[in-house]
């Protein structure tokens, strides 16, 4: 059993890898070899300087591999609280953890649900458009892990 499992390979979920991993928890993170995030080009992100997305996404990997943490190219299928823990099943296994971190950026619901509002005060990139909304009432919201 894992102390925590993150699914998402992207900044989000390597970035939370590497910190519960430096608090001393064992951590399996979970994603998808084909990240949207792959296909960008990335000038927004401390460091990168217009390189391609591929290259943020390889340096993640990288930096888990330095860190000994464990990760896995996979699908996951189905999440499944049961009791004090939860079980996450890929494709090709099942792993069960205390603690759940969903990262998995943009979410093809979301846009689908709210498609029609994009572009018309709802935002799904808070780093992106976060200039589009300055000086204004904002609010943020996001999934909720199971704890």
């Amino acid at each position: 059993m894992f102390d925590c499992i993150v699914i998402g390979l992207g900044p989000g979920g390597i970035s939370a890898s590497l910190y519960l991993n430096r608090a001393g928890l064992d951590i399996l993170s979970i994603g998808m070899d084909d990240s949207p995030i792959k296909n960008a080009k990335i000038n927004n992100y401390y460091g990168f300087l217009g390189e391609s997305g591929e290259t943020l996404f390889e340096n993640g990997i990288e930096q888990l591999k330095k860190n000994n943490i464990t990760f896995l190219i996979d699908e996951v299928i189905k999440i499944e609280p049961l009791g004090n823990t939860i079980k996450v099943y890929t494709k090709s296994n099942c792993y069960e953890t205390k603690y759940l971190i969903l990262a998995m950026g943009k979410l093809s619901s979301v846009d689908e649900k709210f498609s029609n509002f994009l572009g018309n005060g709802v935002s799904i990139c808070a780093h992106c458009d976060a200039p589009l909304y300055k000086n204004r009432k904002i609010y943020v919201t996001g999934v909720e892990p199971y704890l």
